[in-house]
């Protein structure tokens, strides 16, 4: 498969998303990757927003960021529990189809 077939691949799969669930499937689609080369435990790393200063946001689990990110658009009210679960699995099936045809060992 070529490069641009697997990008008009992944390309279809998120039009054919509703719009509440896009942001979820990218931030599932970074986690699962990343889960690919360092597992769900990883070194604790800590986030900040401009838009809350002084709040900082701590992590040691892939898994836990992900979470967080679902219930912070929850809370917001500008997504519904159902298209963040949704988005995070279409995440993961997006990671599956990437580790599979394109982060190949470099020989």
């Amino acid at each position: 498969m070529g490069t641009v077939t697997r990008l008009n691949v992944i390309t279809s799969l998120l039009v054919g998303l509703s719009v509440t669930a896009h942001a979820d499937v990218i931030t599932d689609w970074n986690d699962a990757v990343l889960e690919v080369f360092f597992g769900d435990a990883v070194p604790p790393f800590s986030l900040t927003s401009p838009t809350a200063p002084g709040v900082t946001r701590r992590f040691s689990r892939l898994s836990d960021y992900v979470k967080e990110s679902i219930d912070a658009r929850v809370y917001d009210g500008v997504h519904y529990r159902t298209s963040g679960e949704v988005g995070a699995a279409m995440g993961r099936k997006i990671r599956a189809f990437t580790v599979q045809n394109s982060l190949k060992p470099v020989r």
